[in-house]
Formats: structure tokens, sequence, C-alpha cells
């Protein structure tokens, strides 16, 4: 009976530093998504208020679609970020 559970014991305490190990890089890729898709989301942002801009001064109705595309981007980016964000430890 000591010797299972001594096994038991020690299995727990490998699974357990394998979690931690483990963990660490989830939340360092974890941070790296989130700037990422910050800076994403500010471009997103920049692109579409320019495409729109554009879209209004000379009424091309390309302007108009990559601006749109782009603020929906945008947003998503930034809900993204926001979502994201909350998750990492």
């Amino acid at each position: 009976m000591g010797k299972e559970v001594g096994l038991e014991k020690c299995h727990s305490e490998i699974e357990e530093r394998e979690r931690n190990s483990l963990a660490s890089p989830f939340k360092l890729a974890g941070g790296i998504v989130v700037c990422l898709d910050g800076y994403n989301a500010i471009l997103t942002a920049y692109l579409a208020t320019t495409n729109l801009y554009q879209y209004k001064d000379g009424k091309n109705k390309v302007f108009l679609y990559v601006g749109a595309f782009t603020a929906i981007t945008a947003v998503l980016s930034t809900v993204l970020f926001f979502l994201r964000g909350s998750n990492i430890y």
C-alpha cells in the first residue's frame, strides 16, 4: 500500500510540474498576441479613416469598400484585444 501511495504522489508532482512548465509559454504567447492585435486595431482604424476620407473627396467606390472592410476589421480587432487581454493571467 505504501508503494502505491508513493507512486501516486510522484505522478501527481510530475503532472503538476508539466502543467506549470507549459503554462508559462502560453502566457507569453498570449501577451504577444494582445500586443500585435492592439497594433493591428490602430493600423486598421488609420486605414479605415484614410480610405473613407478619400471616398468623401473623390466618390470612388473602391475607397468606400476598402474603408468599410477596414473599419469592420478595426472594430473586431479592438473587441478581440479587450477579450484576449482580459484572459491573460
